[in-house]
Order: structure tokens, then C-alpha cells, then sequence
């Protein structure tokens, strides 16, 4: 009888240590899926709010009227530097708060980070929109 009993104990630990390994494995496997996940959206910009587009036009068109020049397009991404989804050089600038973005065949583009929208007063956009002007070729010489 001792046998039968010890016998049952070790299945039932051997089912425990198995059903533990298991578990395991499916734990670990949740995680890395969560982390190739995060990784790859990691890779990419979230969209940027609309009404931040809007207030960058706006900057741009205010300092382009002063200048009595047309404004450049405009643009805003999350963070300058930071790799833009469906961007052929998957990157634009290298930081800051705005860069003038020039690609071959197309009008140069003002970039503004975020941050500068977020983060400065209008006043202060403004400038940073007439510093960009400047080194625009539709900007004052």
C-alpha cells in the first residue's frame, strides 16, 4: 500500500511540475509578444493632435503676412529625430523644436516638434516660424 500511496503522490507531482512548466512557457511567451509589440510601435510616431497642425499654419502664415512672402507648408511630428512612418528617410531632422525639411521635387516643409506647439507661447512660435522662414527659399533674402 506504502508503494500505491507513493506512487499517486509522485504522478500528481510530476502533473503539478509539468502543469507549471506550462504556465511558464505561456507567461513568458505573453510577455515577449507584448514587448515585440511595443517595440515595433515604438519604431513610429503616434499622429499629432489637428488643432496643433493648425496653430503651426497659423504661426507660419502670421510671420509669412509680416513678411509679405507665401508661408511653406508646415508640418508637426511627435519628436524631431524620431523615425516618421511613411517617411522614405524614415527620419526628420536630428532634434530641436523646428527644422525646414527640403526633398527633391517638392516644396520645402516647416517641421515643428510637438513640444514647441505644447510647450512655447504663441509669441515664441512665432519667432521660431520666422527663423524657419528665413532659411526657406520662398523666405525673405
Amino acid at each position: 500500500m506504502p508503494d500505491q500511496l507513493t506512487s499517486a503522490l509522485l504522478i500528481v507531482v510530476a502533473i503539478a511540475y509539468l502543469g507549471g512548466a506550462v504556465l511558464l512557457v505561456v507567461a513568458l511567451a505573453k510577455v515577449l509578444l507584448a514587448w515585440s509589440v511595443s517595440w515595433r510601435a515604438s519604431g513610429q510616431t503616434s499622429p499629432v493632435d489637428v488643432v496643433l497642425q493648425q496653430r503651426a499654419a497659423a504661426a507660419m502664415a502670421a510671420v509669412a503676412a509680416v513678411a509679405n512672402v507665401p508661408p511653406p507648408a508646415t508640418d508637426v511630428v511627435a519628436i524631431l529625430g524620431a523615425p516618421v512612418a511613411g517617411e522614405a528617410d524614415g527620419t526628420v531632422g536630428d532634434g530641436g523644436l523646428a527644422v525646414t525639411r527640403f526633398r527633391a521635387g517638392r516644396p520645402p516643409t516647416v517641421v515643428f516638434a510637438r513640444a514647441a506647439l505644447t510647450g512655447l507661447s504663441a509669441g515664441a512660435v512665432q519667432s521660431l516660424a520666422a527663423h524657419e522662414l528665413l532659411t526657406a527659399p520662398t523666405g525673405v533674402p
